[in-house]
């Protein structure tokens, strides 16, 4: 399989939906290479510290301002050595993605000024590579088989070098030919070095020993070392160890689609690499194409993902679309075609994930299609709508009518990533999102930590003002077509004893029925949330009274604008608007208080509307009836 056709970009399709592209990249290029300027004196940090200490939004990475870092939401500005740490890191990180556009642009235009100026930002860290201090997260460290893990040379760790050894493979492949043996060898010993770094750290199946192994498979196959190859499939944590332990039901274990499509991208790399030079690979081949497929039926039927667990909010199949155009590569017409129309022809909106972003031109065309696919056909057959789908390892299902999407998450794997919100719902009626899992912000963010992870924050119960402990899995009691009916017990071991619970989704024409039942000790308070998008418009004129709910951590402090409803004691019914779409929620109120109040979204320039349903029964049971009124 030949890597890439970039080489053999028609002149017609350059004068039409790529030469703009092009030419916007050679711009980009020749901008930043002209100013180019590392220093391996200076340590990178952890993306993750690149966010707003009180909104938790990302800091603003401004190429001219090395030492200002702005929040992109409230505007505060901050300084600090470890923000020029952090800002170090994105420029290194753009430094290596200028010059694989470099290449790209060089391989369409054969315009010699592109090839010099990868070769001045490659050759750099080529000639320098061991001048680069080993530090982990801003902390300079000695390379040890049983010390700190976590540790590079050029990025804040292991991770990130492997993904910018990765992109430097690409390179490296799409100009073979170009390049001189004296260049290709100064990237040859580099390539050793950085197996030397990443090798030890692969101990365990996890995202960042994956990426690590297919970084040495990619650098393997480009420079032909057998020693890394090997180590790529044979060693103790192998790719295909990875895949077999660390993929469920199709998604990676750590229960993110996120960080599901975030490992893939370094396995699809490999696959490809693979396929190049001829290299069977069948356990990585089969699960590659598992998990492009897997993916298309986790999602709503509007293509926006259910979002569990770490990761970033609002992402959706737009949002990968360049992992699809890698798999069209890899896999062709009849196993990619459809659904990649299906992806690249819909109206919705892509997102950017707020970390490791891919390349897209006008949030429209990726580097991927440019490179792999720029001959794919749009017009012709698109996938049909999945439909109900348990993906029981990984503890998460999804219940699918014309009408009415509802996803539910009843257990975990692992704990890692893991937010504490066993049976948390995520819904769509009519097509319109009416409640997403926020995700989360940068992880060392307040309110990564002190809301978007806790239960509070989650369709689920809380009790006592108190997240879940529990990371175990969950038990399916029914699972059909239209009804999800799961357990899950001692959900706050070591905190609070023998507390289970059980929710029975039930869909319907045009909504669905909530059955919640939540089994504990006498004297606990139960607190049974359900949190509406920003864009949902609440329609019911209540009479409240102001409240307090009692506490003021795991969350609860971040609740405002609490009151207390007035209903019949009964049955209360709340009216709602989305769009277009018309809806009502019916709840029953036997021996409960029915509470409103605002909850940050995120990011947190939107307020969300909350309800909670507030018990002091042991073994009680929540209902709620949803149901589309046009």
């Amino acid at each position: 399989m030949d890597y890439s056709n970039i080489g053999k970009l028609k002149s017609s399709m350059l004068k039409n939906r790529y030469q703009e592209m092009l030419q916007h990249m050679g711009a980009e290029v020749t901008n930043f290479s002209d100013k180019f300027n590392d220093n391996y004196n200076k340590m990178s940090e952890w993306g993750h510290m690149y966010f707003c200490e009180e909104d938790g939004a990302i800091l603003d990475f401004n190429l001219e301002k090395p030492h200002i870092h702005i929040c992109t939401v409230c505007g505060t500005e901050y300084k600090s050595r470890q923000l020029d740490n952090v800002w170090v890191y994105f420029y290194r990180g753009k430094a290596i993605q200028t010059a694989l556009n470099a290449a790209v642009v060089y391989k369409a235009t054969k315009e010699k000024k592109y090839l010099e100026y990868l070769e001045k930002i490659i050759g750099y860290y080529t000639r320098h590579y061991t001048d680069f201090a080993i530090h982990s997260k801003d902390a300079a460290v000695e390379i040890t088989t049983t010390g700190k893990l976590g540790y590079a040379r050029i990025m804040p760790q292991e991770l990130n070098e492997a993904v910018i050894v990765v992109k430097i493979a690409r390179i490296m492949e799409i100009l073979k030919e170009d390049l001189s043996e004296e260049f290709k060898e100064s990237v040859k010993n580099m390539f050793r070095e950085v197996f030397q770094i990443l090798a030890p750290q692969v101990n365990k199946v996890h995202n960042k020993p994956c990426w690590s192994v297919c970084a040495i498979g990619s650098m393997g196959f480009v420079i032909q070392d057998k020693e890394m190859i090997d180590f790529a499939f044979n060693s103790e944590f192998n790719i295909n160890r990875q895949l077999e332990e660390g993929v469920t039901s199709g998604i990676w274990y750590e229960g993110s689609m996120y960080y599901s499509f975030f490992t893939l991208e370094g396995i699809a790399d490999l696959l490809l690499f693979a396929k190049t030079y001829d290299y069977k690979a069948p356990i990585v081949e089969a699960t590659v194409e598992l998990m492009l497929k897997t993916a298309y039926d986790y999602a709503f039927d509007n293509l926006i993902f259910p979002n569990p667990n770490d990761g970033w909010p609002d992402i959706n199949l737009k949002t990968f679309s360049f992992l699809y155009h890698l798999g069209y590569k890899i896999f062709g017409e009849e196993k990619m075609g459809a659904l990649l129309r299906k992806i690249e022809r819909s109206d919705l909106v892509r997102r950017d994930p707020q970390l490791a972003k891919p390349y897209y031109y006008n949030n429209e065309i990726s580097l991927e299609e440019l490179l792999f696919n720029n001959d794919f056909d749009m017009n012709g057959v698109v996938s049909e709508k999945s439909n109900t789908s348990n993906f029981e390892s990984s503890n998460v299902g999804i219940l699918k009518n014309n009408n009415v999407n509802v996803f539910i998450k009843y257990g975990h794997q692992a704990r890692s990533h893991a937010h504490s919100d066993k049976m948390n719902l995520e819904v769509t009626l009519g097509g319109e999102l009416i409640s997403r899992d926020l995700s989360n912000s940068g992880y060392v963010s307040k309110l990564c930590n002190e809301w978007h992870r806790v239960t509070a924050a989650h369709n689920t119960v809380a009790v006592n003002g108190k997240s879940h402990t529990s990371i175990s899995t969950g038990n399916i009691l029914k699972f059909n077509e239209t009804t999800c009916h799961v357990r899950s017990e001692d959900l706050y071991e070591g905190v609070i004893a023998d507390v289970n619970f059980e929710r029975k989704i039930e869909l319907t024409e045009k909504g669905f029925n909530d059955l919640f039942e939540v089994e504990t000790k006498e004297g606990e308070t139960l607190d049974w949330f359900f949190h509406f998008e920003s864009s949902v418009e609440f329609m019911s004129n209540l009479e409240t009274s102001d409240f307090s709910l009692g506490y003021s951590e795991d969350g609860y402090q971040h609740i405002t604008n609490v009151r207390e409803v007035k209903t019949n004691g009964k049955t209360a019914l709340l009216k709602f608007k989305a769009n277009k779409v018309e809806f009502t929620v019916e709840l029953d109120m036997n021996h409960k208080k029915l509470i409103l109040c605002d909850t940050v979204d995120n990011p947190v320039d939107k307020k969300r509307t909350s309800i909670i349903l507030r018990s002091n029964r042991s073994n009680d049971t929540f209902t709620a009836k949803w149901e589309i009124k046009n």
